[in-house]
């Protein structure tokens, strides 16, 4: 479907509650963009493997960020004055390296990136370059998890 402007595709998902365990794992497409023509024949879209809220990986990572909030809120040892301006951007880049956090690991894989004319290595380094070369994509992929968190609360 098309949520926010984003292209996702899901695979599908079975209902019968005896097998729900084995549909935790849903995976989704963020597509976010697409290869050149080939011979008149359309490109290949370009885009990521992403899983959402079920996830062992989203779980965990949730978790993680909320340790970390925990960890710099006492070393704090105050709240966050947002009328300040030092506060007000140590509140930003928190919210910007959480959802880089969140993204590295709720990216499972990619479709469509190339090297060299042949399919990219879905590596963590070269995930941390594709990410880091195109930031736009980070707040993308974070805002479909984001949309994916919402759509499960009901």
């Amino acid at each position: 479907g098309h949520w926010r402007g984003i292209h996702t595709e899901a695979n599908s998902m079975n209902f019968d509650i005896d097998q729900l365990d084995e549909t935790s794992e849903t995976s989704y497409r963020v597509v976010v963009g697409r290869n050149p023509d080939v011979d008149g024949a359309p490109g290949e879209d370009a885009g990521f493997l992403i899983v959402g809220p079920n996830s062992t990986q989203f779980q965990d990572v949730e978790r993680e960020i909320s340790v970390l909030n925990l960890l710099q809120a006492e070393k704090r040892k105050r709240a966050l004055d947002l009328g300040n301006a030092e506060d007000a951007r140590l509140f930003v880049d928190g919210n910007a390296d959480r959802r880089e956090l969140l993204v590295k690991r709720c990216t499972i894989g990619w479709f469509g990136l190339k090297q060299n004319g042949q399919d990219a290595d879905f590596t963590p380094a070269n995930l941390d370059r594709v990410l880091k070369s195109r930031p736009a994509w980070v707040k993308r992929i974070a805002g479909e998890i984001e949309t994916l968190s919402n759509f499960d609360k009901g």
